[in-house]
């Protein structure tokens, strides 16, 4: 669920607001039969998430070639999660995750729209994510060009550098270290990142249709596996 709001703040500028609320819920246990048809539980999940997002977007036009536009983006997530599952051992069930609270993301970016000339149009900007559960955070630069061959052609091609949070879950996976104390040894993870990397050709064939194709390329680092 959400609102809008927008606003002229004069003949050249105006700010839009969003506010959205949402949340999701799941859950589930696992049992098995032994050879005596006898209920045998082997584990059990329950991840309940609720988030409100605050989203302020300005947008300025400074003259014929030159437009800018910057806004914030504040999340926070309300949690309860909790995993337990049978042990490698096979001997007992295992808390793997058990926490409860909240966690805020805050994002920020800037970005000019520049036409040097009326078939090209360049855009560039910085993009800022954080996440405040472990101090991380993410500078992302992101730039596109997009040059009409004709009235009915056109070619682009961009670049963007893109961070991403892990799920909740994975922060707060925890396990008993060789003194029984329960750590967990994910919570410093850093930011998943990601080149992109794009190259496309958008043709108008009639009035109601046009085609645009694209090839795009993807190079991540950053990113944690299960070692």
């Amino acid at each position: 669920i959400g609102v809008s709001h927008f606003i002229m703040l004069d003949d050249k500028s105006y700010l839009k607001s969003t506010l959205v609320a949402s949340g999701t819920g799941r859950g589930g246990e696992q049992s098995k039969l032994n050879s005596e048809y006898s209920e045998i539980p082997e584990g059990n999940e329950s991840y309940d998430q609720n988030k409100i997002a605050l989203n302020l977007i300005y947008t300025r036009k400074l003259n014929a070639m030159n437009s800018i536009k910057a806004g914030v983006i504040a999340g926070m997530n309300f949690y309860s999660l909790k995993h337990s599952w049978m042990n490698e051992n096979k001997t007992g069930i295992e808390t793997m995750i058990d926490q409860k609270g909240n966690a805020m993301t805050l994002q920020s970016f800037a970005q000019w729209n520049f036409h040097p000339v009326e078939k090209l149009t360049i855009v560039t900007g910085l993009h800022y994510l954080a996440f405040a559960e472990n101090s991380t955070f993410s500078i992302e630069p992101r730039t596109s060009v997009k040059y009409e061959l004709n009235e009915k052609q056109s070619v682009s091609v961009g670049y963007g550098l893109h961070g991403q949070v892990q799920p909740l879950g994975v922060y707060f996976a925890q396990v008993n270290n060789t003194d029984g104390v329960i750590v967990k040894p994910n919570h410093e993870l850093g930011i998943s990142k990601s080149h992109h990397f794009v190259l496309g050709y958008d043709r108008t064939i009639t009035k109601y249709m046009h085609v645009k194709i694209e090839g795009y390329y993807q190079s991540l680092f950053n990113v944690p596996v299960n070692a």
